[in-house]
């Protein structure tokens, strides 16, 4: 069953590691996170099968899931996302439309009251972040500046969701992990709270931003479908009032940050 799941055009795994993820459309398939780490199975599709990191579940969380996807999948599109947060789209051939004008589809972008690297020493470990930036100085591709770009913003792309051509998959799965891999290697499974523990994936999020900032990628913006009801709203509401704080703080009138063309909230046309 998971053999055949492989030959779609269009895949969007979504990653589970609690609850068994009931059929929804034609392209969503269930895949089992940390399946290295347990004996339940909830998924008939496991993140430890073939070339995987399973074993990393604690701190690379859902990206597992994209690892395995990246080095097993052969689908012409895909993507992930999670068993609580869902692309709202109703079948594939929305997503293949979409992508005829569009490089990637993500969540919409959610705004704080203060910049990415504040936020993030407020709520995470600043000295991770502070690791990134020396990893990322040594690859001299610009993607330094671009995380610093990022991190004076207050915009982020979250959850490690995306959607994208395979090509456009294989160059940024490429360019994530191999940054991943050497902060993995300096800094390791520490002992630390179980949400600290997941480091690698809250880098991750800002390091998605960073790239799509980077190589200015063309984006369309889903509105994702969450558990909670009412939870998207809300949501919005509290992003834009955050980044009216913010910009009045850093401005004193209301601007748009990142006023990048490439940086900026796009909308399908028609």
């Amino acid at each position: 069953m998971a053999e055949r799941a492989m030959e779609k055009r269009v895949i969007v795994y979504q990653a589970t590691h609690k609850q068994v993820c009931k059929k929804e459309n034609d392209y969503m398939i269930p895949i089992q996170t940390g399946a290295s780490l347990t004996k339940k199975r909830i998924a008939d599709l496991t993140d430890n099968t073939k070339i995987h990191i399973s074993d990393k579940n604690k701190i690379y969380c859902e990206l597992t899931a994209l690892y395995w996807g990246w080095k097993n999948g052969n689908s012409r599109i895909w993507g992930l996302c999670h068993y609580r947060r869902k692309f709202s789209f109703r079948n594939r051939q929305e997503i293949e439309k979409i992508l005829q004008r569009y490089d990637w589809i993500v969540p919409i972008h959610y705004c704080f009251r203060n910049t990415l690297e504040r936020e993030y020493q407020k709520v995470h470990r600043k000295e991770d972040l502070e690791l990134l930036k020396e990893v990322l100085k040594q690859k001299k591709d610009g993607s330094y500046e671009a995380v610093l770009e990022v991190l004076s913003s207050n915009k982020l792309y979250p959850y490690n969701m995306l959607i994208a051509a395979r090509e456009e998959m294989e160059f940024y799965c490429e360019w994530l992990f191999d940054i991943l891999f050497r902060i993995e290697q300096e800094r390791g499974e520490r002992e630390d709270s179980f949400y600290q523990q997941r480091y690698i994936g809250f880098l991750a999020e800002r390091l998605m931003t960073a790239y799509i900032w980077k190589n200015h990628l063309k984006v369309y913006e889903d509105n994702l479908i969450y558990e909670e009801k009412g939870y998207s709203r809300k949501r919005e509401i509290h992003s834009r009032i955050n980044n009216k704080i913010f910009l009045l703080k850093r401005f004193g009138e209301e601007r748009w940050c990142c006023s990048n063309s490439h940086f900026q909230k796009r909308e399908e046309q028609g």
